[in-house]
């Protein structure tokens, strides 16, 4: 089957995978298992063929290319991406050290020598970055049974799969060097080439890069893809296509994949938008234990992102893009999440939000975690169920079979369980122990901060749709917080909007706006801590002024008219408090300012 290779083309496959792409200079890529119908290596065009073949080990049967995305053209050369058999039968012979397939992902060439130590050295591209690859110590190819090496041949050492030439012309004959280097026909200027100058399509190649074409660029990008996506791109350019993040994969996509592995075992994984060694290993180990040994690819497409949890839209172009496609969820900045975790639990404990537990206070039966989830709202029930019996079992060892029961159970049938273990509303000593044991488990962590990201996810939906409204360009981090907040405690605004808040403050301007708030607070009277605090941060918060803070205690002094009359003051204490960065809740002062301002 031949294809077609344009600009266009290139374009839509790099979107499908969130790789990258340079605005102006250079790029590399390979095919694997196609080849181009020119086997002399094309110039520069807008488009050009190739023709699916398959690959194997003992011929070049791949097609390595130079895109030029500024000018839109391509140019294609035969080669491989493959290690030769006779490397691969080496390197089986002694754990497959000594071989390697790249996998498919996005990554970096430098200019540079190949084997600078050795008579054969000749200028090539040189690795520039970490590359994950397979090693196979059983059989003669390279499959999921196999290992992905991310260490190079020892600790933090490359492999140094170099791109340079393949010391073969004729793809019809066997055999060319490579134990893991993706190569071009051709030889090289070089003493095993007795002196004579680059030949073949590696000469074209090596002269754009080096060239003038090049403008002086000695980093080039590298996108390695397979002929079968190639394939299906071809049949269906405009999609639906299934959506592909992989190694040096880029963007929101990742930050999904990320934060679901984070709730998935993976807790200390971090999330910055970059399919990176961390985030393979994780994935790896994820998709084994999810899928079984042998199923373990390094690429999330349909069904891992099904077993991840999210939702995993597949990827449209042309006219079809703005009935189809989805819109991507909001990238939410690591320290905006950690932030509001600090705060809004922080209300309710002390010391690490994961290990909160409580009892009855607030009449829903034991409140546990970061996010008090409950019995009495069915909100801590699917997390017990979630990471199941056993570890229920063995970090309650007196109370987990309760436990167990009560979290499989309704409301009304699970709150007697746990009640019966306190009393005047208090746990029993034994009771937090174990329930902090269970809290603190890494999967019932995990479970955590899978459910912790899907309320930062819907916070900063709700901020940034707010902030749309007050004509901002994006929200802020104490918006965000704020509705952290209001999605906790409240799951939603009830139907206040933004222009309610507007036709409030626009009533009687944002100073006597502020005044109304503070003399509410004062008016309060009684003896409890919650009026204290209302009183004192009415004292507080007069001083206010910036725009942002009142625009959110007049919202916050409106969604508390929601609440019965007499916990209006509770409502504005806490909310209000997130609203200025500062204040009084529950008898206790917070500054948070440092983390607003």
């Amino acid at each position: 089957m031949d294809l077609v290779v344009s600009h266009d083309f290139m374009k839509k496959l790099s979107a499908r995978s969130s790789f990258s792409v340079l605005e102006s200079g250079m790029v590399f890529f390979g095919f694997r298992g196609l080849l181009p119908l020119d086997l002399s290596g094309t110039d520069f065009a807008p488009s050009h063929d190739v023709r699916q073949v398959g690959f194997n080990h003992t011929h070049m049967r791949c097609t390595i290319g130079q895109w030029l995305p500024a000018e839109g053209l391509v140019a294609l050369f035969p080669g491989s991406t493959v290690p030769d058999i006779r490397g691969v039968e080496k390197a089986r012979k002694k754990g497959g050290i000594g071989a390697n397939m790249l996998m498919l992902g996005h990554y970096v060439y430098d200019r540079g020598v190949h084997k600078p130590d050795a008579d054969s050295g000749h200028r090539a591209f040189r690795q520039g970055m970490f590359f994950p690859v397979w090693r196979t110590a059983d059989d003669l190819d390279y499959d999921p049974m196999d290992r992905i090496d991310t260490n190079g041949r020892v600790s933090d050492n490359y492999p140094w799969d170099n791109l340079h030439c393949a010391y073969a012309d004729n793809v019809d004959l066997p055999y060319y060097s490579s134990s893991g280097c993706q190569v071009v026909a051709g030889r090289p200027s070089a003493p095993p080439n007795s002196g004579k100058p680059e030949s073949g399509p590696w000469k074209r190649f090596i002269e754009n890069a080096y060239g003038p074409l090049a403008k002086g660029q000695t980093r080039f990008p590298y996108m390695l893809f397979s002929g079968s996506e190639v394939g299906k791109l071809s049949i269906s350019p405009d999609g639906p296509l299934d959506r592909s993040v992989r190694f040096g994969s880029r963007g929101e996509w990742v930050t999904m994949v990320q934060a679901a592995l984070r709730a998935h075992d993976f807790p200390f994984l971090g999330i910055d938008e970059d399919f990176g060694r961390n985030t393979l290993e994780a994935l790896m180990a994820f998709q084994e234990k999810q899928f079984g040994k042998g199923q373990a690819d390094g690429v999330v497409g349909p069904n891992t992102a099904s077993a991840l949890g999210l939702e995993w839209p597949r990827v449209v172009f042309g006219k079809a893009k703005q009935s189809e496609q989805q819109s991507l969820p909001l990238p939410i900045p690591a320290e905006w999440e950690k932030a509001a975790v600090r705060i809004t639990p922080g209300f309710e404990t002390t010391g690490d939000p994961y290990l909160g537990v409580e009892g009855n206070f607030d009449g829903m039966g034991i409140s546990c975690g970061a996010l008090q989830w409950n019995i009495g709202q069915n909100s801590l029930q699917p997390m017990v169920r979630a990471v199941g019996e056993q570890l229920v079992l063995q970090t309650m060892p007196t109370l987990g079979s309760d436990m167990w029961k009560a979290g499989k159970a309704k409301p009304a049938d699970g709150m007697p369980i746990v009640l019966g273990w306190q009393i005047n509303n208090k746990l029993s000593q034994i009771a937090r122990s174990e329930l902090k044991a269970l809290m603190g488990s890494a999967t019932m962590r995990a479970e955590q901060h899978k459910r912790i990201d899907q309320v930062a996810q819907t916070s900063l939906q709700m901020a940034s749709q707010w902030a749309k409204s007050a004509d901002r360009t994006k929200a802020s981090k104490r918006e965000f917080c704020w509705f952290f907040e209001i999605v906790t405690q409240n799951g939603s605004l009830k139907g206040l909007t933004h222009e309610d808040v507007s036709d409030f403050i626009g009533n009687s301007g944002q100073k006597d706006a502020l005044k109304l708030i503070c003399d509410f607070l004062a008016s309060q009277s009684g003896a409890s801590g919650h009026v204290k605090d209302a009183n004192k941060n009415a004292a507080s918060w007069r001083g206010v002024s910036d725009p942002l803070i009142i625009e959110l205690l007049v919202a916050t002094y409106l969604r508390s008219k929601t609440a019965l009359p007499q916990w209006r003051h509770v409502v504005i204490n806490r909310k209000g408090t997130v609203a200025v960065g500062k204040g009084w809740v529950n008898s206790s002062q917070f500054d948070f300012s440092d983390i607003l301002d």
